[in-house]
């Protein structure tokens, strides 16, 4: 029998932790704690997969229990859900600085949870992978000054977002925001796939798979994203241009109350927010250099 993803659920409230877990067994081994301490506890002694974790709980609260958490070395990987009834857009802000993957709003949507939670944990899968291979050859990435790189696929995008963040300061920060950056340029620009389009693919766990058929589309065969790297002595810089149509980037360079709780959407805000110290679209929106600060 394959070996199941193991969930850890994160709840002071008992009655909401079990809940959460009748929802998940049946694909899932699911694990409980009724605080933060705990939690951490379990993570450091558990092969855990994901964590569900909510915010407002006594003494420590989801917020520093996921700093915690993406402080560890062996534990940063780990996708971390956040649920809250608070959707205010600072309370996102501080989660997503924190470095939660996303947010869910109380009382949780079983059908949203578990599509979340699928994506959130096939994600994860693959950054692993791709961090494992990478760190073989991390070391001469340092040397490297200028470098110019092309991509098509999403496996492509977190492979160059994976190698590439080897040469900044804070790797798994520049990977995180490099990663949004590209499969922006990759479904947004060259694809086309419009906001509200992936919020329904998400919803319908069909997101990869219509990228996979838009890929194969004889007008989008040929179309790259293009990636710049320049290092000079005081900031590395990253020059990203696709070959889409563009779109309104200054819709989603702030959180947006009608769009807090969408599957999605956050990418540029991560980027900014975590990633890099300067961010800034040009054009129409098809370009955008990410700076680095290194003094």
């Amino acid at each position: 029998m394959k070996n199941r993803d193991k969930i850890l659920i994160v709840d002071d409230v008992a009655g909401n932790a079990k809940a959460v877990g009748q929802i998940l067994h049946r694909r899932y081994d699911i694990l409980l704690a009724l605080n933060g301490e705990e939690a951490i506890r379990l993570a450091h002694h558990e092969t855990i997969d994901l964590v569900l974790l909510d915010i407002i709980m006594p003494g420590m609260d989801g917020y520093e229990v996921c700093r915690q958490l993406k402080v560890s070395e062996n534990l940063r990987d780990i996708p971390i859900l956040f649920t809250t009834a608070d959707t205010s857009p600072a309370a996102m802000i501080k989660g997503i600085e924190a470095g939660a993957y996303y947010y869910l709003t109380k009382p949780l949507d079983p059908k949203l949870l578990l599509a979340v939670i699928h994506s959130a944990l096939e994600r994860g899968k693959k950054y692993r992978a791709l961090r494992r291979r990478t760190t073989v050859h991390q070391d001469s990435l340092a040397f490297l000054d200028r470098g110019e790189f092309s991509i098509r696929t999403i496996d492509e995008s977190l492979t160059l977002a994976a190698t590439l963040s080897k040469s900044c300061p804070n790797p798994e920060a520049a990977s995180h925001g490099l990663r949004e950056l590209l499969l922006n340029g990759i479904e947004h620009g060259n694809l086309g796939i419009s906001y509200r389009e992936k919020s329904t693919l998400m919803e319908s766990d069909q997101w990869l798979d219509e990228v996979s058929r838009r890929l194969d589309l004889p007008e989008n065969r040929t179309k790259r994203v293009r990636v710049t790297m320049k290092r000079s002595w005081n900031k590395i810089c990253f020059h990203i241009v696709d070959e889409g149509d563009g779109f309104d980037w200054q819709r989603y360079e702030a959180l947006d109350h009608d769009r807090i709780m969408d599957n999605h959407g956050r990418g540029i805000i991560l980027a900014r927010h975590n990633a890099f110290d300067h961010l800034e679209f040009s054009g129409k929106g098809n370009e955008v250099i990410a700076t680095i600060d290194l003094n």
